[in-house]
This record gives C-alpha cells, structure tokens and sequence, in this order.
C-alpha cells in the first residue's frame, strides 16, 4: 500500500457538503441581525441593513434549491459586507 491514500470525493458531494458551510455562515449572520434589530429597533429601517437581510435570505433560498450556484469568494465577500454593515450599525445605534 502507498502512502499517498486519498479519500475521493465526487464534486456533487462536494458541492453539498459546501451549500452546508455557506448556509451555516449565512444563518449566523441572519441571527446577528435579527439580534440587532431586537435590541435596537430602530435599525430595521436602514435600508442597508434591510437590504443585507433580504439578499442574505434570498442567498440561502438559492443555495438551499440550487437555482444559482455561488463560488466560496462570492459568499464570503459578501457576508464580509454585510457583517461590516452590520457592525456599522452597533455603533452608531
């Protein structure tokens, strides 16, 4: 047997098992906001941040039923921007 065993993985479980890490992170930012909007009520009428809300929502309904597929840096910049957003929002709430 040689030291190089590697597990293969079929890029249909791969996608899947990705769609799952994205919805994770992007249930996380989801909870962050609405933790804002209850603690400052206020915020849920920045259209920024309600904006962020949406698109995130629409982001785990795309991912969920595979109508359009995201690549890992799409995600990621733009939960980063709507984390930013968001903390944006803390201070100066």
């Amino acid at each position: 047997m040689s030291a190089n065993n590697k597990t293969y993985v079929s890029p249909e479980i791969r996608r899947e098992l990705l769609n799952e890490i994205y919805i994770e992170k992007i249930d996380d930012v989801l909870a962050e906001y609405t933790t804002l909007f209850r603690q400052h009520p206020l915020t849920r009428h920045d259209k920024e941040l309600s904006g962020y809300y949406a698109n995130l929502s629409l982001l785990i309904k795309n991912i969920r039923f595979g109508t359009v597929s995201y690549t890992q840096t799409e995600v990621d910049n733009y939960l980063r921007k709507a984390h930013a957003a968001k903390i944006r929002a803390e201070v100066f709430a």
